[in-house]
């Protein structure tokens, strides 16, 4: 078949053939399916010295407007002939590209595109074999497919983003809240560090958190009175991180007071770190932990 000795020229000159030694000349068109889906691309491929030239359309499983192609192939160190395409859907102007690979006999082999697909590309002089049009998602690429490593550190800005075209759904890791407080009246044993509040979150992603803790401490003037309360991820506490509350009933009066408390704690978190306390500590007299309330919201990195 004519068609199939134009092919196997183009794998012996593309492997054997050195670069000034080839002629520009065409080779003709040539015919591949997507499958399993029914994208038909039709090729024709010219020689450039020791590469082709590939131009052509996908008929986008016969619909009316078919999708322009270009591309190249190339010798792979493997033995296989490469081609890298890059296929601009109508309408609508989505680009894909398209990665595949051929050897002799079949003159076909696998295939891979930008926007997760893969399967098999078969050469196809005859019918195409049906099957569902190739799927493009909008932008051509695959979900999750760009991330922060295949971009330099400020190459986007608010400034490379149209106005509202990003919502909170288009970000893996939105920011989060987790929180306790109920009533509470939580009698502390004197110098032991008891856990006074605790909050789980799931960290999904590398990033920050910020923990703040509320609440009244009930102290028994009748002599000297003093907590410290930290926040911490552990049972113990933290020397960074602490409120101290000292009370010295000199007149001897003998009554309660209540002292407001308040902190706020940051901290780098890795995935899966969840546990968040507010640990205290009596360290004179008669203390009790009124109404605390512990709070952390977390936003990625």
């Amino acid at each position: 078949m004519p068609c199939l000795r134009r092919l196997a020229i183009l794998v012996a000159v593309v492997t054997c053939v050195p670069a000034a030694l080839a002629q520009a000349q065409s080779l003709g068109s040539f015919r591949w399916q997507l499958r399993p889906f029914c994208n038909v691309l039709t090729i024709t491929i010219t020689q450039e010295g020791a590469v082709y030239a590939l131009d052509g359309t996908d008929d986008q499983c016969g619909a009316v407007r078919a999708a322009s192609l270009r591309g190249m192939a190339f010798a792979n160190p493997d033995g296989t002939i490469g081609f890298g395409l890059t296929v601009v859907t109508s309408p609508g102007a989505r680009p894909v590209h398209v990665d595949a690979a051929i050897t002799a006999p079949l003159f076909g082999g696998a295939w891979q595109d930008s926007a997760g697909n893969a399967g098999t590309f078969v050469f196809t002089p005859g019918p195409a074999v049906a099957g569902a049009l190739r799927p493009v998602p909008a932008g051509g690429l695959a979900p999750g497919s760009i991330t922060n490593v295949h971009l330099a550190a400020g190459a986007v800005t608010g400034a490379s983003v149209a106005d509202g075209s990003l919502t909170r759904d288009d970000f893996d890791a939105p920011p989060q809240v987790a929180f306790a407080n109920s009533d509470q009246s939580l009698a502390l044993t004197l110098f032991a560090q008891t856990v006074v509040r605790t909050v789980g979150l799931m960290v999904p992603t590398f990033g920050r958190v910020i923990v703040t803790a509320s609440g009244t401490v009930s102290l028994d003037t009748a002599g000297r009175d003093a907590v410290i309360c930290s926040i911490t991820r552990g049972a113990s506490m933290v020397t960074d991180s602490t409120q101290e509350i000292w009370l010295d009933d000199q007149a001897g009066l003998g009554a309660f007071a209540t002292v407001p408390l308040a902190i706020t704690r940051a901290f780098l978190v890795n995935p899966n770190d969840t546990a968040f306390n507010l640990v205290c500590r009596s360290i004179a007299g008669v203390v009790t932990m009124r109404d605390t309330s512990l709070t952390v919201f977390y936003l990625a990195q």
